[in-house]
């Protein structure tokens, strides 16, 4: 498989490398075939084994050019792409980072997704024809929405999560929500505090993702 290498510590000897099929792979300088200086943005062939990366080398390519460089790098995801990842392959991830444009992304549209389920919970619940009956007596309405949050817990908690990781807080902190009222300003503030500027303990800084 080829990829580029996406970060690599020298005092640690370890680094990771974003696949071509999407996926990151860790590594440590025990895993390079040839004697080479990793280095970010190097392109290199690897053998996946799992979520790791062996037997690495330079990749036998010619050299990409500047301008397909230069889109790599300043291309990033849209926030409807954070919601969808979300939903898909973070649905229960728990590790590694998430800068505040992920969280807030999702956030934002899940709160559209929730009060669209609500508005087609209130149509069946007649409120086009009997809208008295369909506030006394929401059936389909709390029905959907229930499933709807039940639904998406899992990729909430992930993404908050590694939030807190992001600011290079445990995980843990999450549990703040249990917390009436106060709990929940906590988060909030949590939140809005920008991302680490280095790597910490659960990563390295999020790639492609503004603030």
């Amino acid at each position: 498989m080829r990829g580029d290498i996406l970060h690599f510590d020298g005092v640690q000897a370890l680094g990771v490398i974003i696949g071509d099929d999407g996926s990151r792979y860790a590594f440590s300088r025990s895993d390079l075939y040839e004697r080479f200086p990793p280095a970010k943005a190097i392109r290199v062939e690897f053998r996946a084994e799992g979520g790791r990366a062996r037997d690495i080398a330079r990749a036998r390519v010619a050299a990409r050019s500047t301008s397909t460089e230069k889109s790599a790098e300043t291309r990033r995801p849209g926030l409807w792409r954070h919601f969808l990842d979300a939903l898909t392959r973070n649905y229960a991830n728990f590790r590694g980072r998430a800068r505040r444009a992920e969280y807030w992304s999702y956030a934002f549209f899940w709160l559209m997704a929730l009060a669209l389920v609500m508005a087609v919970g209130f149509v069946f619940d007649g409120g086009l024809t009997n809208f008295h009956a369909a506030i006394e007596a929401p059936a389909i309405t709390l029905t959907l929405s229930i499933v709807f949050v039940l639904a998406t817990l899992l990729p909430g908690l992930g993404l908050a999560v590694r939030r807190q990781h992001d600011i290079g807080l445990s995980g843990w902190y999450s549990l703040f929500v249990l917390i009436p009222s106060l709990g929940s300003l906590i988060l909030l503030a949590f939140s809005l505090i920008p991302s680490q500027k280095r790597d910490n303990r659960w990563g390295p800084v999020p790639e492609n993702v503004i603030s």
